[in-house]
């Protein structure tokens, strides 16, 4: 540790004397990019997703009378509880961003040694946090095992558990998140390099600043000059494309992203049919593969995609569908919910996307394994209601251009049944009688996603921007496609739920390396 502190020393010493240099400027931001390389080296590991916990009580319950009065017995709800403890335990966020779902590898769990686990309390904690507590907490035996909570930065919450027996102690049996840890906050160390490395750092970084301010004029960023970039495609890819574009604009002053959502098959055409151009892009659900073969695709995120029921289709006990009902389904063989669950009198109205649609593809790909337009005639129906465009056919069956124009219809309709991104369909402000249905008992999230399994959810893909040849990191799309895989941009898709594919430079999430 003497030999860690003296580097430091040395360092601060030649950094101090390189600013009365001629070459003061570039020695000194050298010297600061040497202590960040090393910050970053020396925490690689952990990342920035990091969750900490804590024992804030751990003690027996047992209560003592005097002797002529016997053995004091305690019960909970009616159940005998010996020798009775309690545990307090706190978990917070303690890294630098937010923990969605997405990023738990598994779930969190803790053994409690010999003692039983009779029943768990959360508290401190957000609303959603203990609606979480009262349908997903496991605990059996001497576990206790904790559902898959956001946490918000800094954000966090206790939870007792009551035990029988005697022995203390708690251990962290289980859980990880991707790139990131979970602490034991009694295990960790006061001093650490990472801290003796802020401190450096945060001490340096004032004087490269008056040093650049004096000395520099830095120049607005070269975005590639005024103009606009079409940015076509994908609906279901739409909202949180917009909301990534933003950081774009932030920088580039002068620049204009247009985004226009229709299908990912027709911004592919629009693409193909534009020749070599650094004025559009296309947003695509999935790999294009032989539609456009020479246009160059750039992976964005993972994307999972559910059936969706109108609740009256719920409310009939209908919220889990194997593959083979779907297909009985969007074959026309099933036209009646009562088809699917015995004593049920529903009609099935199918609402499709257009055969443009890129989550219409997806869905013919890996769920139905054949076209909707199978039937014939295909379309039946205007609203999705009746069949007042073919009334002579058993089925019902309209289609729309849009995702959220197929989940309006779904959340109108009874009986209605559609598909869309996962996350988007799970907006119960926007469509509080939507209900998403497991496929074969899989939800649609991405643990339950496993390309190596066959059993594995089969409903979703890979969002890619595609552009037509490979524009010049100068231009605007060129600026665009960097921005698109930094961490901001990382930030705001786990924000809405997605997988980003990138992980950093030059390294993509293994859901996205093959395409799909």
């Amino acid at each position: 540790m003497a030999g860690f502190f003296g580097t430091v020393l040395g360092m601060l010493d030649l950094l101090g004397g390189a600013l009365t240099s001629e070459t003061g400027l570039w020695v000194l931001v050298a010297g600061l990019t040497v202590v960040v390389v090393w910050l970053v080296v020396d925490r690689y590991l952990f990342e920035r997703n990091r969750l900490a916990w804590r024992v804030v009580f751990d003690s027996g319950l047992n209560l003592s009378l005097p002797g002529e009065f016997g053995e004091l017995e305690h019960f909970f709800l009616g159940r005998k509880v010996d020798q009775p403890s309690m545990v307090i335990l706190a978990i917070r966020n303690s890294g630098s961003t937010d923990v969605a779902e997405p990023e738990y590898v598994n779930r969190l769990r803790f053994t409690f040694g010999a003692r039983e686990v009779v029943a768990v309390k959360v508290s401190e904690a957000s609303d959603d946090i203990k609606e979480r507590f009262s349908t997903e907490l496991e605990h059996a035996g001497n576990e206790v095992t904790l559902p898959k909570v956001h946490l918000n930065r800094r954000e966090r919450f206790k939870f007792a558990v009551l035990l029988s027996g005697t022995e203390k102690g708690v251990r962290q049996s289980r859980g990880q998140l991707h790139g990131g840890l979970i602490q034991d906050e009694a295990a960790q160390r006061r001093v650490t390099r990472q801290r003796v490395l802020r401190w450096v750092a945060g001490a340096l970084t004032p004087m490269v600043l008056v040093v650049l301010i004096v000395s520099t004029r830095t120049a607005p960023e070269d975005c590639g000059g005024d103009g606009q970039v079409r940015v076509i495609g994908s609906t279901a890819f739409a909202p949180i494309a917009e909301e990534i574009t933003k950081g774009h604009l932030a920088d580039c002053a002068g620049t204009e992203i247009k985004l226009e959502p229709n299908s990912s098959l027709e911004g592919l055409q629009q693409l193909q049919a534009a020749g070599p151009t650094e004025r559009l892009a296309t947003i695509s659900d999935g790999h294009a593969g032989d539609v456009a073969p020479e246009l160059k695709p750039k992976p964005l995120a993972a994307i999972v995609f559910s059936v969706v029921v109108n609740e009256e289709v719920s409310k009939q006990g209908i919220t889990d569908l194997t593959l083979d009902q779907l297909r009985k389904i969007y074959s026309g063989e099933f036209t009646n919910w009562g088809q699917v669950r015995a004593g049920v009198s529903l009609p099935i109205r199918i609402v499709s996307r257009t055969g443009s649609s890129g989550s219409r593809t997806t869905f013919e790909k890996y769920v139905l394994g054949f076209p909707e337009d199978r039937l014939s005639p295909s379309l039946t129906s205007q609203f999705c209601e009746t069949n007042d465009r073919n009334p002579g056919v058993p089925w019902t069956r309209c289609e729309r251009a849009r995702t959220s124009e197929l989940l309006d219809r779904v959340n109108a309709v009874d009986g209605a049944i559609g598909y869309a991104e996962a996350q988007t369909a799970a907006d119960r402000a926007k469509y509080p009688k939507l209900v998403r249905v497991r496929l074969g008992g899989k939800e649609p999230i991405y643990e339950h996603i496993d390309p190596k399994q066959d059993t594995s959810y089969p409903f979703w893909t890979v969002e890619y921007l595609y552009t037509n040849g490979t524009p010049a990191s100068s231009s605007i799309l060129g600026h665009l496609l960097r921005h698109l895989g930094s961490d901001s941009a990382r930030e705001k898709l786990r924000a809405a739920s997605y997988l980003p594919c990138a992980k950093g430079e030059d390294s993509v999430l293994e859901l996205c390396r093959n395409p799909r």
